[in-house]
């Protein structure tokens, strides 16, 4: 698509998002090895690639992360897409489903 030659193309995909669930363009950012400066409301951001999550949405602190990341060449080489592929997320929701749908079946210990 045409959003993904973008992101091929960019030297930084910057996403300073207030609110985000799992910002995709990150994800994809990563996956064309693109350096991507994340929303700072991501735990999972926070905790594989803290050096390219946003401390906050303040302008001059993203400026200075934007340069620390283009500066020292920071990657995310070591992010886990892997957990993001579709038969891994279509997995884990089955899995939910059938234990969610287990604890319906099961019986229920009468109290009277």
């Amino acid at each position: 698509s045409e959003v993904l030659c973008y992101i091929r193309d960019a030297d930084l995909v910057v996403l300073p998002s207030k609110e985000e669930a799992l910002g995709r363009v990150v994800l994809e950012s990563i996956f064309h090895s693109t350096p991507v400066l994340c929303p700072p409301v991501v735990p999972e951001f926070q905790y594989y690639i803290p050096e390219m999550t946003a401390s906050s949405i303040d302008p001059a602190k993203i400026q200075r992360t934007i340069g620390y990341i283009l500066d020292e060449d920071i990657s995310a080489d070591n992010y886990p897409l892997e957990k993001h592929h579709a038969s891994n997320v279509v997995s884990r929701y089955s899995s939910l489903y059938a234990s969610l749908s287990e604890e319906r079946k099961a019986p229920t210990a009468d109290t009277d």
